[in-house]
């Protein structure tokens, strides 16, 4: 099932370019702040409760956030996945 709009199509806008990159930039600060109150060690390998540690959390966001992106501008979807290049070194 394809939810791309065609050429014709008009669509309501929900919210304006210039709220959704406020928007968008502003989970992306919280994201590095989080991300440097973190020793590099606990990064990788703190977890609390089972949970998954946080540089997995930011995976899984950096996953979701190029493809989604380029979704939103473009209209074309692409398969999902959870896969992405590394960061870490």
């Amino acid at each position: 099932m394809s939810t791309a709009i065609s050429p014709n199509e008009q669509v309501a806008q929900v919210i304006l370019p210039a709220e959704l990159l406020t928007h968008w930039q502003g989970h992306r600060t919280l994201t590095r702040k989080v991300i440097e109150a973190f020793p590099e060690k606990d990064f990788f390998e703190y977890t609390i409760g089972g949970m998954r540690p946080f540089s997995k959390m930011v995976d899984e966001l950096l996953s979701i956030a190029g493809p989604g992106i380029q979704e939103i501008v473009t209209g074309k979807q692409a398969a999902f996945t959870e896969e992405v290049e590394s960061w870490k070194q």
